[in-house]
């Protein structure tokens, strides 16, 4: 179960770096370095509640499975928003680059 802690701290650095470049050390986009980890901790959630399923077949649980299907949802949900967030932040940071340099 390293696979989320591999994918989710590397995006929150990323995510740091951009932001540190892009804005001022007051501005509050240092939140969105919480999406990745978040998308990490549903991760961890959606495996743990699969893997309870498993060891209980053939009695499935439809809460469960129900419950698993969300944190999966979520999980993608928040990891694309940090994408999503992580090439805004960087595209900004270019075009301020770009203002300030003509």
């Amino acid at each position: 179960m390293v696979f989320p802690l591999g994918y989710a701290l590397p995006l929150a650095m990323i995510q740091a770096l951009v932001n540190s470049k892009a804005f001022s050390g007051g501005s509050k986009t240092g939140y969105l370095v919480l999406l990745p980890l978040i998308g990490m901790l549903l991760d961890y959630a959606e495996n743990t509640l699969i893997a309870t399923q498993i060891a209980a077949y053939p009695a499935l649980s439809q809460t469960i499975v129900t419950m698993a299907s969300v944190a999966t949802i979520l999980k993608w949900t928040f990891l694309g928003l940090s994408f999503v967030c992580i090439l805004c932040v960087f595209l900004l940071w270019l075009a301020r680059g770009r203002k300030e340099s003509s």
